[in-house]
């Protein structure tokens, strides 16, 4: 927060802008209007609803822990493929190890 904070206790609109455009890469960086309404409804703060939101420390690091800063692309959530059969029909990929522990399973099991 430091590399994007001036006072080390708050981040401005402007500072939470250059956070989402260089660490994030996040599309919602490139239009400020669309930020500070983000802010706004993270924040559902009505003494706060001012024209140039802002998030507290702890705000922001709340908001980095928070499901709207999930990497999670939504469209995955509903499975598309049959997933009907035993697990060990499923190649899972994830690491050597894990292939070779599936596949010792695999073969304990016929």
């Amino acid at each position: 927060m430091l590399n994007y904070s001036k006072t080390g206790q708050t981040i401005t609109l402007q500072e939470f802008q250059n956070f989402l455009v260089t660490e994030q890469q996040d599309k919602l960086g490139n239009n400020e209007l669309e930020i500070s309404h983000f802010i706004r409804d993270y924040l559902q703060d009505s003494q706060r609803d001012i024209q140039e939101p802002y998030f507290t420390f702890s705000e922001f690091i709340d908001f980095l822990f928070s499901k709207h800063n999930d990497i999670w692309n939504q469209k995955f959530n509903q499975v598309s493929q049959d997933m009907t059969r035993p697990l060990a029909y499923y190649w899972i990929a994830s690491s050597h190890n894990t292939y070779v522990i599936f596949k010792e399973m695999k073969m304990h099991m016929f």
